[in-house]
């Protein structure tokens, strides 16, 4: 017999928290590239995992599609978190346009996502198909005020 009357429920990481985790990409089932999945819809997305790194969030993780290929607009907000997990893993402020920084916002191989460790702000998703999930609702660049001091101290807000 199993008894799963005492299974704790788990708690989601509140809205507004503020984490550094790190982006693992899951892999895909495209002949394109290794880590792209094809999606229902016909387009390409990368299937990313985002794990909590340090504090009282530590190993929680969340997940993330950013589309590739398909709906326009969907791609559109893709290609925008990439260069803001790329500005964040980085260092690079939003407005920083030296060669150093535009060269630091561009990738080879979707491979080079892989393992970046980046600061982001928790949101919750409601209702749905499913049970309330975390997500992420904002990615926090090196402008932010907070950006330097969690970065260097792992001290999650």
């Amino acid at each position: 017999m199993f008894n799963f009357n005492n299974v704790p429920e788990v708690e989601l990481i509140p809205a507004g928290t503020i984490v550094k985790a790190r982006l693992n990409l899951r892999p895909g089932n495209s002949d394109k590239d290794q880590y792209l999945k094809k999606a229902k819809t016909g387009g390409l997305y990368l299937d990313c995992e985002f794990t909590v790194i340090e504090g009282e969030y530590a190993k929680r993780k969340i997940y993330h599609k950013i589309g590739i290929e398909g709906n326009d607009v969907w791609v559109a907000a893709s290609r925008r978190f990439i260069k803001n997990l790329l500005e964040s893993a980085k260092g690079i402020a939003k407005n920083d346009k030296s060669p150093e920084a535009e060269k630091a916002r561009q990738i080879t191989y979707f491979s080079d996502l892989d393992g970046l460790d980046v600061l982001i702000k928790v949101g919750v998703e409601t209702g749905g198909e499913y049970s309330d999930k975390n997500r992420i609702a904002s990615v926090i660049t090196a402008e932010n005020p907070i950006y330097q001091q969690m970065m260097s101290d792992g001290i999650s807000w």
